[in-house]
């Protein structure tokens, strides 16, 4: 195992840079009075993918490269690791690494059981098939004394398509202890060029720690969506909800791909069936990147990569009304000072708040010009507003999204797009 301590979090400076119009000018100096740092907690490769907690404050994460593996994988199929809080800041441990082939690669995020056990999935490997890349898996890691083990639950093969392939999306598990999640291609849909469109399945704890697979639904593609991604979410009542990055509304504004969808699946006597919540058109949003988070009175949020009044990206909100759901546009992100291009999902605080993260954005100086950054927006009377911005380390980009502690803070990743060599995992301080 590595270890890496992390004393002091140091502080990033947050410089505005000017703009070119007026109208950016007030912006500016708006924002300059909420723009808030990052503490960086430590150095991390490759970091893709959010944070997960434990029951004892340890977070835990996913790199898409890192030591081990070759061929395929060039540079590292990924690592797990460990971060635990000390008296000097926080340790990392590398607990496992992948090596390609029948252990998988390019892990994507994770979720803990209550035993501190970790689940994930893995985009390629656990197989010889799909090109010869594998066709993913999902794994387990437990502790087995002073390190940890790796068990694969479950391996997609090109054999039996039909049951899904390339997962690589984050889990999420109903009360029984049963795991759900969806997979990228596979399944009997014949819109997408023949390979299927995509599997919703759940995996289901067996005699002699085996696990196993239902399909619950195969995505049809075309109108009906393709490309789930992010973690499903459940309802009260059972049901799941997720996002289609493509399909549904293919005119010209979103381009042959489609604009993307909300979907619901509702299990029934005869099976699981597809609704479908929201169709994007563009103008309200375009390529829902993430998973939904519900609030108490059971309205969804979440956000688009593109599209809205300024086609950098959205917030949204999704209301039950009678016969439907209404969206509702929270905040159009405008390619500023406020950034743009939002890829991961929001969380909430206990005050109500909303926190996410833009791929892009000016609100520091940086070597090319646009950097990631972290916002929070708060409701007030009437809507919704941008009440708080943080900036990240230059050229560091968050797509992974933000998980909120027990202290308060948010924690989350982000990758250095710039050089290409690496990563941070970093605290937000509201």
């Amino acid at each position: 195992m590595t270890h890496t301590s992390f004393s002091s979090a140091r502080k990033i400076s947050s410089i505005l840079k000017i703009a070119f119009a007026i109208a950016a000018i007030a912006f500016a100096l708006s924002a300059a009075a909420t723009a808030q740092t990052i503490s960086e907690i430590a150095w991390i490769s490759d970091t893709y993918s959010g944070l997960a907690f434990d029951s004892a404050g340890n977070l835990y994460g996913v790199t898409a490269g890192g030591a081990g593996g070759g061929g395929t994988c060039n540079g590292g199929c990924g690592q797990v690791f460990e971060l635990s809080p000390d008296s000097g800041g926080w340790t990392q441990t590398v607990l496992y690494n992948f090596v390609g082939g029948d252990d998988g690669s390019y892990p994507g995020g994770l979720v803990v059981d209550a035993a501190g056990n970790l689940y994930g999935t893995t985009s390629y490997g656990g197989s010889s098939g799909c090109g010869s890349i594998g066709c993913g898996t999902v794994f387990k890691l437990s502790r087995s004394g002073g390190d940890w083990k790796e068990t694969l639950i479950h391996v997609f093969t090109d054999t039996e398509p039909q049951d899904g392939l390339y997962a690589g999306f984050p889990l999420v598990f109903d009360a029984e202890g049963n795991l759900y999640g969806t997979t990228g291609g596979g399944g009997v849909g014949t819109f997408c060029n023949g390979g299927g469109c995509g599997v919703a399945f759940r995996l289901s704890p067996a005699s002699g720690g085996q696990w196993k697979e239902n399909v619950l639904y195969s995505f049809p593609g075309g109108a009906a969506g393709f490309n789930a991604l992010g973690p499903l979410t459940f309802d009260a009542k059972g049901n799941l909800y997720g996002v289609m990055q493509a399909g549904g509304d293919f005119s010209t504004a979103c381009g042959s791909g489609g604009c993307g969808l909300i979907f619901e699946l509702v299990n029934t006597a005869h099976g699981w069936k597809q609704g479908i919540l929201h169709t994007f058109h563009d103008a309200d949003g375009h390529q829902p990147n993430a998973g939904l988070i519900f609030d108490a009175a059971g309205n969804l949020y979440g956000t688009t990569f593109s599209g809205g009044r300024f086609t950098d990206g959205l917030a949204f909100k999704l209301s039950p009304v009678s016969g439907g759901w209404k969206e509702t546009s929270l905040y159009n992100f405008t390619g500023g000072n406020d950034g743009s291009s939002p890829t991961a999902g929001l969380a909430f605080d206990k005050l109500g708040n909303l926190y996410g993260t833009t791929a892009n954005g000016t609100l520091i100086e940086c070597d090319n010009d646009i950097c990631g950054q972290a916002f929070e927006l708060s409701p007030v009377a009437g809507g919704w507003k941008l009440s708080a911005q943080f900036a990240t380390p230059q050229d560091y980009y968050p797509l992974g999204g933000l998980v909120l502690g027990r202290d308060g803070n948010l924690y989350g990743t982000a990758y250095d797009n710039h050089y290409l060599t690496g990563g941070v995992a970093f605290e937000i301080t509201p």
